[in-house]
């Protein structure tokens, strides 16, 4: 997956014009695939659903491509997550995780691992989370997404060093993306931290604008906005307000089914 959403999306609508003239399925499905994987990354689960499924659809009808079917399911676990269907989105992981048992998908064993983990990160069941996140953790090289998930969750339950050491290792691995993620997280949580929350964020927002990551938008003006109100300065704060409303508007027209 590129790192550039926008640019990921520009060669979409390019190779897309071009789908038709492809007489293989499964060239077809992965395309499918991997476009739904996309707009899952830019927070549009009902586009995310309806290219996976028109992917699922075409794996189904092959013997060999079970594993397809299942990273296929994990990504309709996601997009179900993304749309706050907790339960359904849990359901679909454990129904993945025992596939890729039986199947002895062992990478796909520790994406669902993580996307378990993510699961209860979103309900704020940190403690599990964090069972899960350490499960993935020790089974394969770190991650960025990992140890971002990892710091967050432990500074939540208030276990300060080793969410700190989480932190630190985050900042050694992460992306661009990550980079604003984890510096935001620590102007959150870290005393020590010298950069303010709202410096964090404003840095933050002027990169995922630049990405489109409206959803990214909407959750962290309104962390800013809700601070800013709890200290009375309400003039900047309704300005925050604002921008997290119309971040939610774009995302909403963007989400709508094509």
């Amino acid at each position: 997956m590129i790192a550039n959403y926008v640019e990921a999306m520009e060669q979409f609508e390019k190779a897309e014009r071009l789908l038709e003239y492809i007489p293989n399925d499964i060239e077809k499905a992965e395309f499918n695939y991997k476009l739904g994987e996309l707009y899952y990354h830019l927070q549009q689960p009902l586009l995310t659903i309806k290219h996976v499924m028109n992917a699922k659809d075409i794996y189904k009808k092959h013997e060999d491509y079970v594993r397809h079917q299942i990273e296929c399911d994990t990504i309709l676990g996601l997009a179900s997550v993304t749309l706050s269907q907790y339960e359904q989105g849990e359901e679909l992981f454990i129904k993945c995780l025992d596939m890729a048992k039986k199947y002895d998908c062992t990478r796909l064993i520790t994406l669902i691992q993580y996307n378990l983990g993510f699961l209860y990160a979103k309900q704020g069941i940190s403690t599990t989370a964090i069972r899960h996140l350490m499960d993935v953790y020790q089974s394969e090289k770190p991650y960025h997404k990992t140890v971002f998930l990892l710091a967050r969750e432990y500074f939540k339950v208030n276990k300060i060093e080793k969410a700190h050491e989480f932190l630190l290792q985050g900042f050694e691995l992460a992306d661009v993306e990550y980079t604003h993620h984890l510096r935001i997280l620590q102007a959150q949580y870290d005393e020590n931290c010298t950069q303010s929350l709202e410096a964090a964020i404003t840095d933050g927002l002027n990169y995922f604008e630049s990405q489109k990551s409206y959803g990214f938008i909407e959750e962290y003006s309104g962390v800013l906005a809700k601070k800013l109100y709890q200290e009375g300065n309400h003039e900047k704060a309704s300005k925050y307000f604002n921008i997290s409303h119309d971040a939610k508007q774009l995302l909403q027209k963007g989400s709508a089914l094509k």
